[in-house]
């Protein structure tokens, strides 16, 4: 039966949908509160392979932690953000120390950014189309840009209908999110969005 499922899947047809819509939809779906597991594969981005980021985000807070990467120095990287302040540490060191920093951490940062940017822009055309990641049933929905640019992002079908991977193509960048674990965000303790705890501690 799943392969049957996932034949269908595969074979189900795109359909149109208003441009705007999706764009909102998808805006909304990006922008909610969530816990993700993100591989990114990007290839544009100089880390000879796939990482693997841990993320929070709620509202404007959030924190990220690089939890997989083929660069050694990336390795515990982390970087929060309480919506006013952001700070950067290695949560691998055994007396780390933060800095305040600017909002950047090399892949996460810069693909939150690109994707982002594409939501804020208007598509042309969209399409929704059945589909599956990783035998989870989805939502494709596709976007295309005047400039030929695309971004695509597979909705998860279950009650918590988060994202579970998204696709862009932005000139010559072009990379892949796979999240290999997502749940929604609620209550989340202040401390998650802090510094001074974790390094404290």
């Amino acid at each position: 039966y799943l392969v049957v499922g996932l034949t269908l899947a595969a074979c189900a047809p795109t359909r149109p949908i208003a441009p705007e819509t999706a764009r909102q939809q998808l805006q909304q779906i990006w922008r909610s509160d969530q816990h993700t597991i993100w591989e990114i594969d990007w290839p544009n981005v100089p880390t000879s392979g796939p990482v693997t980021i841990e993320v929070w985000q709620a509202g404007s807070r959030f924190r990220y932690e690089i939890l997989e990467t083929p660069a050694p120095f990336l390795l515990g990287e982390t970087l929060v953000s309480d919506g006013t302040q952001t700070w950067r540490y290695n949560r691998l060191v055994s007396s780390p120390s933060s800095e305040s920093t600017g909002p950047n951490l090399a892949p996460i940062t810069e693909a939150m950014m690109l994707i982002s940017n594409l939501l804020s822009r208007q598509p042309i055309e969209a399409t929704t189309q059945a589909d599956s990641v990783n035998l989870f049933p989805a939502t494709k929905i596709l976007m295309l840009y005047p400039s030929g640019d695309s971004l695509a992002m597979w909705i998860d079908d279950q009650a918590a209908g988060l994202p579970r991977r998204v696709e862009f193509s932005v000139g010559e960048q072009r990379g892949q999110l796979t999240a290999r674990f997502s749940e929604p965000l609620t209550n989340p303790p202040s401390a998650l969005f802090t510094v001074d705890d974790w390094i404290n501690n």
